[in-house]
């Protein structure tokens, strides 16, 4: 369960790709003020978007570009990625686990918009981890995949995980975190509680309500240096938090890109088939379905798809790539449910929410 979910964050939340990957210079973050915020050891927690993921994959010069590094070189600090840039523990500056060019295994680029077409950044010989000496915990400790419970339980001794890329078996994200006796943290967690039922047309599969709020105050609290204390005052050393809410995973493009309408030659527009019949229109089915609609399915057995008087059609798709209305219904109402607990509880210790389910609507 949890491999497969890790996998779904790789391919679902990053909906950028990038077009080939040459080397980028460094970008110039605008000067900004920290206010009264003490930046001075800055930590970041998450999943996949936080560490970095971007066409399917991890690449150092994609990682230097996640929000958190972005906001590192706003507060002043230079970011690192490398041995050969920091060979010494430095908590002030902004270290993360970069993987060398051309990136790991899975990166992809788009080469064509029309049609769209992806093919493998490096098929044989892709980059390899290229920060695997530095001696304290990093900065950015978001592994791609992990649910709230995995921030607090998952130490990262699965062999050839991105949990063991980035924890190192040395604690899970929230030990690491506060071994570096953070001064400001930045703090989004929860998609994957959602994602893995979503994107797998199963809703059973998302984290309970209950679940959820067990798991999100143990991470708030214990950062605070509060745990099993619901309500205590944070100690003076506690880090500033900034929290932020779970985007919907049914407005981004693994979910919007497949029209459950098609048109047939010598047909017309029909409804895709799917275990119970005809879709409906505002069903949504999801990226998985594509390789199965090239081979026939999602048609009634026989039909001619292109004219050419040959049966094609084979049969309804599963009701694995599809997310009906009643089940889109359901996942929207979880992440209003999740993003309710996360402002109550934060509201609860006076911490800061950005509402980035909100920003991904207006960008949808």
């Amino acid at each position: 369960m949890k491999k497969t979910k890790r996998i779904l964050s790789l391919l679902i939340l990053p909906v950028v790709i990038v077009f080939g990957c040459a080397e980028i210079d460094p970008i110039e973050a605008p000067a900004v003020s920290s206010g009264e915020a003490d930046f001075t050891v800055y930590v970041s927690l998450g999943n996949s978007l936080t560490m970095g993921i971007q066409g399917l994959g991890l690449v150092e010069n994609h990682q230097k570009r996640a929000h958190p590094a972005l906001i590192a070189r706003q507060m002043g600090k230079s970011v690192f990625s490398n041995s050969n840039e920091i060979m010494t523990a430095d908590p002030t500056a902004f270290v993360i686990p970069g993987w060398g060019a051309p990136g790991s295994p899975g990166l992809v680029r788009l080469v064509s918009l029309d049609p769209v077409t992806l093919e493998p950044l490096a098929p044989e010989n892709a980059g390899s981890p290229v920060n695997t000496t530095y001696p304290i915990p990093y900065n950015n400790l978001a592994v791609s995949g992990f649910d709230v419970n995995e921030m607090l339980t998952e130490v990262g001794d699965e062999p050839g995980s991105l949990g063991q890329f980035v924890l190192r078996g040395q604690g899970t994200q929230v030990q690491q975190a506060l071994a570096l006796n953070p001064t400001f943290i930045t703090l989004w967690a929860g998609a994957n509680d959602v994602l893995a039922g979503a994107t797998a047309g199963t809703p059973a599969l998302m984290t309970s309500v209950e679940q959820f709020e067990e798991d999100y105050r143990l991470l708030i609290e214990s950062l605070l240096g509060v745990a099993g204390t619901a309500g205590a005052r944070p100690a003076q050393t506690a880090p500033t938090i900034v929290a932020g809410t779970i985007p919907s995973p049914t407005s981004t493009p693994f979910m919007t890109t497949i029209d459950p309408f098609v048109d047939i030659p010598l047909v017309g527009r029909v409804p895709l088939l799917g275990p119970d019949g005809p879709l409906d229109p505002n069903d949504l089915v999801t990226l998985s379905a594509q390789s199965l609609l090239l081979m026939g399915f999602g048609f009634a057995e026989g039909t001619d798809l292109d004219g050419d008087g040959e049966p094609d059609g084979m049969g309804p798709l599963p009701g694995e790539v599809i997310l009906s209305v009643s089940e889109t219904e359901t996942v929207l109402d979880r992440v209003s449910d999740f993003n309710d607990i996360i402002r109550t509880i934060c509201a609860e210790y006076e911490i800061p929410i950005v509402e980035i389910n909100e920003t991904f609507q207006e960008v949808s």
